[in-house]
């Protein structure tokens, strides 16, 4: 997993619906501070509470994101992460 591949997970996820299809790159720094989390994480849960802060830290508090947004993010990137734990 590399910050290339969370990257391509929250453009194909778009939360913040900013793909404008040829900016693959828009969501770079977010996928580095998530990439950053991932020595700490240990839970799905953990993961999606850490894609909450890092989108609150980028875009503020009041997003209009919702919770199953971040668990589709967080599970997602959580597969890939964790290949060896899919069914």
């Amino acid at each position: 997993m590399s910050v290339d591949n969370i990257s391509r997970i929250l453009f194909e996820c778009d939360p913040m619906n900013i793909n404008c299809v040829t900016n693959t790159d828009e969501y770079d720094p977010e996928a580095r501070d998530i990439m950053k989390l991932k020595p700490d994480i240990h839970s799905i849960e953990a993961l999606q509470a850490g894609v909450v802060d890092v989108f609150q830290y980028w875009f503020g508090k009041d997003l209009e994101i919702t919770d199953v947004q971040y668990e589709e993010i967080a599970t997602k990137i959580w597969e890939e992460w964790n290949p060896e734990n899919q069914g």
